[in-house]
C-alpha cells in the first residue's frame, strides 16, 4: 500500500530496483510451496561454504586446508555478515549477494578445475542475475576458454560464453522493454 525505499517510481508504477535472481528463484519455487520457505534460504546459504570447500580443496588437494580455508572465507570476511542477514531476515539485497558469491566461486571452481567453460557460464548466468556489473567476469572466463585447448575447441568455448554473455543482454533488454517500453 505504501511505497518502501527499496524501489523506483516510473510513470505511476512502483518497481523493485534489485536484480532479478531471487526473483526467478522464488516465482520457481512459489506455486509448490506457500511462499519462499526458510528451509531453502538456509540451503542456498550452505552452498557458499560448500562451494568454497570445493574451490580451496582443488586448490590445495587437502580436505584439512580446503576445509580450514573455506571456514576463513566464510568466518573471517565479510561474507559471514551477508550470510547471517540472509538467514535472519531474506532480504533481496542480501539473498542477491549470496547468489552472486555462489555464482563467483562456481565461476572460480571452474577456472581453477577442469575448465570446461559451462559451469563458469553458469556461474556467470548467477551473478550476472544477482549483481549486473559482474558481467564483466566473462573476460577472465573467455580468456579461459582460449587456453590449453586446440583450435576447434577454443572457437567452440568461445562461443558458449559468447551466448551466454548475448543471452543476458536480451534478457535485461527484454526485462527493461517490460518495465518501460524501451
Amino acid at each position: 500500500p505504501t511505497r518502501e525505499w527499496d524501489t523506483a517510481l516510473k510513470d505511476g508504477r512502483v518497481y523493485s530496483y534489485f536484480p532479478p535472481m531471487f526473483t526467478i528463484l522464488a516465482a520457481a519455487v512459489a506455486p509448490f510451496c506457500e511462499g519462499i520457505q526458510h528451509g531453502l534460504i538456509v540451503a542456498m546459504v550452505f552452498l557458499v561454504p560448500i562451494c568454497a570447500y570445493v574451490l580451496f580443496l582443488r586448490l590445495t588437494g587437502s580436505a584439512c586446508w580446503g576445509a580450514i580455508l573455506a571456514i576463513g572465507l566464510v568466518c573471517g570476511t565479510s561474507a559471514l555478515a551477508v550470510i547471517d542477514k540472509t538467514v535472519r531476515g531474506a532480504a533481496p539485497y542480501q539473498i542477491n549477494h549470496t547468489l552472486s558469491t555462489i555464482g563467483l566461486l562456481l565461476i572460480l571452481i571452474d577456472f581453477f578445475g577442469r575448465r570446461r567453460i559451462w559451469p563458469a557460464c553458469i556461474g556467470l548466468v548467477l551473478t550476472t542475475l544477482s549483481r549486473q556489473l559482474t558481467v564483466a567476469y566473462a573476460l577472465p572466463i573467455a580468456m579461459m576458454s582460449l587456453g590449453g585447448a586446440p583450435p576447434q575447441e577454443r572457437w567452440r568455448r568461445l562461443t558458449v560464453v559468447g551466448l551466454t554473455c548475448v543471452g543476458l543482454a536480451v534478457f535485461y533488454g527484454g526485462l527493461n522493454f517490460l518495465k518501460f517500453g524501451h
